[in-house]
């Protein structure tokens, strides 16, 4: 019996919204059990994490400066790398900021 090997890479990764706050975290949605990887715009390694059986992550950050890039990568169990996608960090005003740290 021969096995098909994996060669498709994954989609890109789904971000939601990163901001300046203190929430440090990268959320989102990936190929289930993906490693995904958030790096730099000078491709520094910030973190890694693994999508969840439903696919969706949630990787904890340094805190961040608005207007700061972020690439998330994801690599699936065959090896396969997505392309990258781009999340800028969001500066929110203190009163919202102060509400999202809340949750």
């Amino acid at each position: 019996m021969i096995d098909k090997i994996d060669k498709t890479k994954p989609v890109k990764a789904v971000i939601g919204v990163v901001v300046d706050s203190n929430s440090k975290k990268v959320t989102g949605a990936a190929e289930p059990g993906s490693v995904v990887t958030v790096t730099d715009s000078d491709g520094k390694v910030v973190a890694t994490g693994t999508a969840g059986k439903d696919g969706t992550y949630s990787i904890t950050i340094t805190k961040m400066k608005a207007g700061t890039s972020l690439y998330v990568v994801t690599t699936d169990v065959a090896g396969n790398s997505s392309d990258r996608t781009e999340i800028k960090v969001m500066k929110l005003s203190n009163h919202v900021s102060d509400m999202i740290d809340a949750l």
